[in-house]
């Protein structure tokens, strides 16, 4: 197996790699509700931050990877 940390918005780790999934956890939360959250200040603000709606990452990502051809692989 093989595993690759990267910043989707930053990078293309994915260019040319065959994978079978992409876990991730990004920022969701709206930058001006990040001041409702007082306890997550252990956070790095770019774990937190999805823009002005939240979607900031969803949005980047579907520009990015939308047309990234793809095939279904079944095992038995």
């Amino acid at each position: 197996a093989k595993f690759i940390c990267a910043d989707l918005l930053t990078s293309d780790p994915l260019s040319g790699e065959l994978f079978d999934c992409i876990i991730s956890n990004p920022p969701y939360i709206k930058t001006d509700a990040l001041a409702d959250f007082p306890s997550l200040v252990h956070e790095p603000l770019l774990a937190l931050d999805g823009g002005s709606d939240g979607l900031m990452f969803y949005r980047e990502f579907i520009k990015k990877y939308s047309k990234m051809s793809y095939r279904l692989k079944y095992r038995r």
